[in-house]
């Protein structure tokens, strides 16, 4: 059995844990907020769940319960902002880092607070540009 399976909010319960630990990890002398995306457009649907600044780049981040499907709200988004070179998402399926998104499982969101995790999402940044 998959993580929050059988769940009809799976999906809102994914997302609130990952905010919530965003806001727990988050440096202890900043004042921790949680930013989101939301496409402008008329009859636009598309929005990333959470973003999160590494030096001057945006990371987008994308939570999903399931396997997360195509990613086309976090895909427009990175097209759409040429100065952020990945994005992250958290679900149930193991790391893995394919052309610019770096997926991790729903237990590792607190990797995001540790120095280490921070190289090497810079790393990834660098090696994007």
């Amino acid at each position: 059995m998959r993580p929050l399976e059988g769940f009809e909010n799976r999906g809102e319960i994914a997302e609130s844990f990952v905010g919530q630990e965003l806001v727990c990890y988050a440096h202890p002398e900043s004042k921790a907020e949680l930013y989101f995306w939301k496409r402008k457009e008329k009859n636009s649907s598309a929005e990333v769940d959470y973003l999160v600044q590494r030096q001057e780049h945006i990371m987008p981040i994308e939570v999903k319960s399931g396997h997360g499907g195509t990613l086309r709200s976090l895909r427009l988004f990175l097209e759409s902002h040429l100065k952020s070179n990945a994005a992250i998402r958290f679900s149930y399926l193991n790391y893995s880092v394919i052309d610019k998104l770096d997926s991790r499982p729903l237990y590792a969101v607190a990797s995001l607070a540790h120095d280490s995790q921070k190289k090497a999402l810079r790393y990834l940044v660098d090696v994007k540009n």
